[in-house]
């Protein structure tokens, strides 16, 4: 099947898990596959213990030849006492397993997070948020059985079948020769059938993303769904989703289902043809072949059929499991964000001043400023369609500049790449005369404060969300912002004031407190350039008004830019700059584009549409 080509076989995802759970839990891992070496040695002690009766003891004693109890009896006793070793083994690999299998979950989640976080904001801006869910739930979930139960049982079966076979060849060479077309047998069918029910599992697990997604954004749009009444359409397309998981949850556990009967059959099979076929070769003299070395054998053939019966009944797991597993090591091989720069920036507690220091060639320190320039800039998303064409725009500290423009114009793709959340095609951004792309992310992003349209919260209390734009933050600067930001007045109204708890989608909260809690995180971070992308666009007059008046507070002495939806907003800026399908095609102040009578006084009089 050509669906399976291009994705890395079961066992090639299963070995890279082992390795990652190795790496993790080096002397855990060793001691359990210690336990696990020493559980086949009794369990090949336990398959002669019959063979030995029998010959040594049992034989001699019906032919007449010994009467000595004793020995069966010092002999029974410590097969017994090996036995219960056996048992204390069987213990410590199960509970070795479960340690192991916790903590290198916890292992995975701490590495998934941290690794999103190095991911660039193109990842998320083209990726389903339900399946980056699905990775931490989902996902790791189906590996919970794998890692504690599949992976041990799979080395357990590797020796066993390594050690039981030598053995068996020291037992009886012909006999020995059907036991291989078992091996060969179980191999072609494992082979075929692996890789037809890993395919519906991965199909299975990638739809799982979806259908989370899909709750995710049904529970968020409740109210946009009841107001238009779709709740038929929407379960209509929830019933869809369920029934196609539902196809490929069934192909795949029909056809791994199929596995445990079909093994042990065939093991059965095999049984019985050693049997009919030993007894034959005794009842012929075949030389070495007594009635103990047969029964050995027999032992010896349960041994090792038996770990193709246990893996077989944890195969589903198994599969989904390497199925989940491919899903996190595909997210792990996602390209991070890469960062080549060399100058940071630092805040000298002496000077209470920012500085830019930088080690490239000639070291340099310089304070911040905050003067942005965009020299020659083009960018797009996709490498053909440009949202932005030599765009050339000087930003002077201390100075408002606005930009409007329709939908789509390319407004918040400026915003972008100030912060490189993209990089540009052609030209150079540059931020006191240094080019961005030298300068580190992190240093590059703690320069700037962007408040954007969406207010992002987190759950915590009021004053812990203030506190994110700096951590360190006493509580007299945290109520200090919140005054700035004309928030104090309804965050005392609350119950708690500022150890009041939100979620970070908090409904009891307007859309303009939100905002005003933006804005003072933004201003408590208290950095020299300050990014409003559409600050006001979907609060009332009244909040509008109290975030004008934040923004007149916050923007003192900083280098502004601001996304303009709302005219009236930007009316006081010192520049504003009119963009039209990627292109500068007006600029000047409010007044001055009035007097043009062009895009900007169409926009303004409601000529044209914004939107």
């Amino acid at each position: 099947m050509k669906t399976h080509s291009n994705q890395p076989t079961i066992f090639k995802t299963f070995f890279r898990l082992v390795a990652y759970m190795y790496s993790k839990n080096r002397f855990k891992v060793l001691m359990m596959f210690l336990s696990i070496l020493l559980t086949v040695a009794v369990e090949i002690y336990f398959a002669n213990i019959i063979g030995t009766l029998i010959d040594q003891y049992i034989m001699p004693m019906l032919e007449g030849n010994s009467n000595d109890f004793r020995q069966i009896i010092i002999f029974l006793i410590f097969s017994a006492m090996i036995l219960g070793f056996g048992v204390l083994l069987t213990f410590i690999t199960t509970r070795l397993g479960a340690v192991i299998s916790q903590n290198t979950l916890v292992n995975l989640r701490m590495d998934l997070f941290s690794h999103m976080q190095d991911l660039p904001i193109s990842y998320f801006d083209s990726h389903d948020k339900g399946m980056i869910m699905g990775l931490y739930t989902n996902d790791l979930d189906t590996l919970v059985d794998v890692i504690s139960v599949s992976i041990p049982q799979s080395f357990s079966m590797i020796v066993n079948i390594i050690s039981v076979f030598i053995v068996m060849l020291t037992k009886n060479l012909v006999l020995s020769l059907f036991v291989v077309g078992y091996i060969i047998i179980v191999l072609v069918i494992t082979r075929v059938l692996s890789k037809r029910s890993s395919f519906y599992f991965r199909k299975m697990q990638g739809q799982l993303g979806k259908y989370t997604g899909f709750v995710e954004e049904s529970m968020y749009s409740a109210k946009v769904i009841k107001v238009f009444s779709h709740e038929k359409r929407t379960l209509d397309d929830f019933y869809n989703l369920s029934e196609d998981m539902r196809k490929s949850g069934f192909n795949a556990t029909r056809i791994s289902n199929i596995y445990m009967p079909l093994f042990m059959n065939i093991g059965n099979l095999l049984y019985v043809i050693i049997v009919c076929f030993g007894i034959n070769m005794i009842i012929g003299r075949a030389p070495n072949l007594t009635l103990g070395v047969l029964v050995t054998f027999m032992q010896l053939v349960k041994a090792f059929t038996g770990p193709f019966a246990q893996v077989s009944q944890h195969l589903n797991s198994i599969i989904r499991g390497t199925a989940g597993a491919n899903r996190i090591w595909n997210f792990f091989d996602t390209k991070i964000e890469e960062d080549e720069g060399k100058t940071e920036l630092f805040y000298s507690d002496k000077n209470k001043k920012y500085f830019w220091k930088s080690q490239i060639r000639k070291p340099f320190l310089t304070e911040v400023e905050g003067k942005i320039e965009f020299k020659n800039v083009s960018f797009s998303y996709n490498g053909k369609d440009r949202v932005l064409k030599n765009i050339n725009i000087v930003m002077e500290p201390g100075v408002k500049l606005a930009i409007v423009g329709s939908t789509g114009s390319g407004k918040t793709t400026i915003t972008n790449l100030l912060n490189r959340f993209y990089d540009i095609d052609e030209g150079v951004i540059e931020i006191d005369g240094i080019d961005i792309r030298t300068i580190k992310k992190s240093s590059l992003r703690s320069a700037i404060s962007l408040v954007l349209q969406d207010t992002h919260l987190f759950s915590g209390t009021i004053g812990e969300n203030i506190k994110f734009g700096k951590l360190d933050a006493r509580d007299d600067d945290i109520k200090n912002a919140a005054k700035v930001a004309c928030a104090d007045d309804f965050i005392l109204n609350l119950k708690d004031d500022y150890n009041t708890y939100i979620s970070g989608t908090e409904s009891s909260l307007s859309q303009g407190e939100r905002q005003l809690l933006n804005i003072a995180r933004a201003y408590i971070a208290s950095q020299p350039i300050l990014v409003m992308d559409e600050a006001t666009s979907s609060v009332d007059s009244m909040s509008e008004y109290k975030i004008q008046k934040a923004i007149d507070s916050l923007t003192e002495k900083k280098t502004v830019l601001m996304i303009a939806h709302r005219l009236s907003t930007i009316e006081n800026a010192d520049k504003i700059l009119v963009l039209e399908k990627g292109e500068i095609i007006e600029e000047g102040t409010s007044s001055e584009l009035l007097l043009k009578k062009g895009r900007y006084y169409q926009l303004y009089t409601g000529q044209a549409e914004l939107d």
